[in-house]
This record gives structure tokens, sequence and C-alpha cells, in this order.
């Protein structure tokens, strides 16, 4: 026990020492450490681990535009600086269900299931509030950034920033960019990996 415990640490150190390097990382948790609630609400950055970067806070992500249909409004998760509105200040995670509130409280927003090649996207409606249970959360070791990063399907390292074609277009976090579709609206080539940082806030979230 004590050897594997060792490993662990030695393993944990790594981590550390390639992410602050800049380094490409392949981020594979332990079962047992993924959680599917958090007892609080909480914000997200986005923290680049493709390039050498300076940054240890990450971009700052909030709801951008993506549209609507049949009575519900859609979006995606967007860099506050593409999209600099922010009308869904707190994020919580229950049951693997992923929530977005708005500045009063209210809970009329939900993740989308993730798909691969495609952008994270989240459904308002006050019609129905079906709810995908893929997101979890993965602690993060021997770093002083953060406390957790979200996953999807327990995988915390398939995230990349991707950049949208077009006027106005907004930089996204898209899952599994190597999946993506055809003409997927943004250029492969400019996207870059990303944790996706689980930023703590008060009060804690409604069940």
């Amino acid at each position: 026990m004590f050897a594997f415990t060792h490993l662990f640490v030695l393993c944990l150190g790594f981590l550390a020492f390639t992410h602050s390097r800049g380094s490409p990382l392949t981020f594979l948790p332990f079962p047992a450490d993924v959680q599917r609630s958090l007892p609080v609400n909480f914000t997200i950055s986005a923290l680049n681990i493709t390039l050498p970067n300076t940054n240890t806070t990450g971009a700052p992500m909030v709801l951008g535009q993506d549209g609507a249909t049949g009575g519900a409004q859609l979006e995606v998760l967007s860099t506050w600086n593409s999209f600099p509105y922010n009308d869904f200040p707190a994020l919580s995670l229950f049951g693997g269900q992923l929530r977005a509130f708005t500045k009063r409280g209210e809970w009329i927003t939900n993740a989308t299931a993730p798909s691969r090649g495609q952008p994270l996207g989240w459904l308002t409606s006050r019609l129905y509030h079906t709810t995908a249970t893929d997101y979890s959360v993965v602690p993060v070791y021997g770093l002083n950034l953060a406390k957790y990063v979200l996953a999807a399907n327990e995988r915390a390292d398939l995230w990349s920033l991707c950049s949208w074609k077009g006027p106005r277009g907004q930089t996204n976090v898209v899952f599994d960019v190597s999946a993506s579709p055809p003409n997927p609206g943004y250029d492969i080539a400019d996207c870059y990996g990303v944790w996706l940082i689980v930023v703590p806030t008060l009060p804690p979230h409604s069940k």
C-alpha cells in the first residue's frame, strides 16, 4: 500500500511538472476521484495546457449566444473576451447535471449532452428541464491553481478552445476536436487544449 501511494505521489508530481512546462497533458483520473456533485456554486476558467503559458488563472468563461429554437434559447461556453456579457454568473453540478443560474438565482438553464467535435452547449427553457447527466469534476493534485477541473464522460483532457469564423465569432469550448465534423465552423489547427478550472463561489446551490 505504501509503495502504491508513493508511486501515486510521484506521478502527480510529474503531472505538475509537465503542466508548468506548458507541455501537452493527458489527464486520466482514478474512478474514485470523479465527483458528480459539488456543494457550492462556481464559475469556469479555461487554462491553456498546450502552449507555454504564464497565465495561471485561465480565461474566464461565460455562456455565449448560440441561437434559439422551439421555445428554448441556446448557449455555448465561450470566453468572456469573445462574448463580454455574463447573464449566468453561477454554475452548479448536481448528480452529473451541469446547471446555470441567472443573476436572480433562477435555474432554467442546463448543459446539453457532450458531443464529440461540438461546443459545450446549453439550453434555456421554462417549458422543460430535460438534463444531461454526463458531467463531473476531477481533483487536481499538486497544483496551486485550483481544486477541481470539469470532465465530460469522466474525461477532463478532451476540452479545447476554438475560434469561430465570421463577424462576431466567439471562442468556444469544444469537446474532443479530434472528432470534429466536416466544416465545423472553426479551424482545428487554431484550437488548443485547455483544462476547465472550477472556481468556487457562494452561496451553495439549490438542489
